[in-house]
């Protein structure tokens, strides 16, 4: 069975180690930790954007199979766009100079499909099944450091057993 902590490093790693496509694509975030949750303000001047946090959540035993776990996990990306006047390329991207290879004048829809995609890469052989529950609405605002910033938040099931098949 994985645990809480194996699944949490199978998830940073997928992250960690996503790259834009191409030769000599860049990692897509900046920064992947696992935590209890930071402070956003804070954390804002000392970030390489985009950034991504896991946030372990709640976690469930089956009462019909005891083998059978769902440990919750939230997933929060977050990016900043500086000189986006009306907050649609932190939204949806647009054209950079960094647009090709790497996360520059990206935007956060193009982020959360790097997010599924490297999520769609763990598997049952991993010991564990992940799937999306929910998605909080994007929120967005201006910040007179570092422009616009948004986020949105995930909210992942994931299954794992000893010999158990969810």
């Amino acid at each position: 069975m994985a645990s809480t902590f194996v699944i949490a490093g199978l998830i940073k790693t997928a992250l960690a180690t996503a790259v834009w496509p191409g030769l000599g694509g860049e990692r897509v975030f900046g920064k992947v930790i696992v935590s209890a949750g930071i402070d956003g303000e804070r954390y804002r001047s000392q970030v390489r954007w985009p950034y991504c946090l896991i946030l372990p959540a709640g976690m469930e035993v089956d009462d019909e199979e005891p083998d059978l776990v769902t440990q919750k996990f939230t997933i929060l990306i977050a990016h900043a766009v500086a000189g986006d006047t009306w907050g649609e390329t932190v939204i949806m991207g647009g054209a950079g100079p960094g647009t090709g290879l790497t996360s520059k004048g990206r935007g956060l829809l193009e982020l959360e499909q790097v997010l599924f995609d490297a999520i769609a890469l763990l598997s049952e052989q991993d010991g564990v099944r992940i799937q999306l529950i929910s998605a909080s609405a994007v929120a967005a605002e201006l910040d007179a450091e570092v422009g616009y910033v948004a986020q949105r938040q995930y909210t992942w099931s994931a299954w794992t057993g000893a010999g158990s098949s969810p």
